[in-house]
């Protein structure tokens, strides 16, 4: 399921961003390495080649299961996990969080104190800086064979980012102090 039940997102984003208007050009991009340290090899590749005004990132993350501390991980089949913290753009997951309560669609949301850990922090510092946001799909038993994860989550998590890109001419990057 990492990274394949974001994929199946992405696929789905893209699916049904093509029976939307939509203000922007949209790109996919699949990369590899995050794991291994070296989002430089397709993370920030990719971000400067595209040079995109904004990047959304989508990760697993940790789901609840037996003996994993509640703080660090998130309900399977609840929705999708928005991140929030000093990696993360705050207009993008203010309006993250904002559409998905206006789609009446259950959410999770994850404070992250410092560096995600994923391709997120790659692009929100290549080239003059990217706005970023992250997006999480729960999945048990990472780095198993026996990964688990919620099919609903994955549907809610394209139709949330399908919803969130068809309305990008309304947000507000600028910075706030």
């Amino acid at each position: 399921m990492d990274d394949r039940a974001c994929l199946a997102a992405m696929v789905r984003t893209m699916e049904l961003l093509g029976t939307m208007r939509r203000p922007w050009d949209v790109y996919a991009v699949a990369t590899a390495q995050e794991e291994a340290g070296l989002g430089y090899l397709g993370a920030v590749t990719s971000a400067f080649r595209i040079r995109p005004d904004l990047a959304l990132v989508l990760d697993v993350t940790h789901a609840d299961m037996p003996l994993a501390p509640e703080h660090k991980t998130f309900a399977l089949s609840r929705g999708p996990v928005i991140a929030v913290g000093p990696n993360i753009h705050p207009a993008v997951s203010q309006r993250l969080i904002q559409t998905a309560r206006r789609l009446e669609m259950p959410f999770q949301v994850e404070p992250l104190a410092g560096n995600s850990g994923t391709d997120a922090v790659d692009i929100q510092v290549a080239g003059s800086g990217i706005p970023t946001g992250l997006l999480g799909v729960p999945v048990r038993y990472m780095h198993t064979p026996v990964e688990t994860a919620s099919l609903a989550d994955i549907e809610r998590l394209a139709r949330l980012l399908a919803a969130f890109v068809s309305e990008l001419d309304t947000l507000d990057l600028s910075w706030r102090d």
